[in-house]
């Protein structure tokens, strides 16, 4: 998808996160609320 196709963007594979550690998954996930905290979207 990324070279042949070129639907996507190198960049966006960093978005991507793998690990079978439930508690490493807590903290990618608490690390990306602190970059992008939720707000009503109204």
């Amino acid at each position: 998808m990324l070279a042949k196709e070129n639907n996507i963007n190198l960049k966006d594979l960093d978005l991507f996160h793998i690990t079978d550690d439930p508690d490493e998954a807590v903290k990618v996930i608490k690390a990306f609320y602190k970059k992008a905290p939720l707000t009503p979207n109204f």
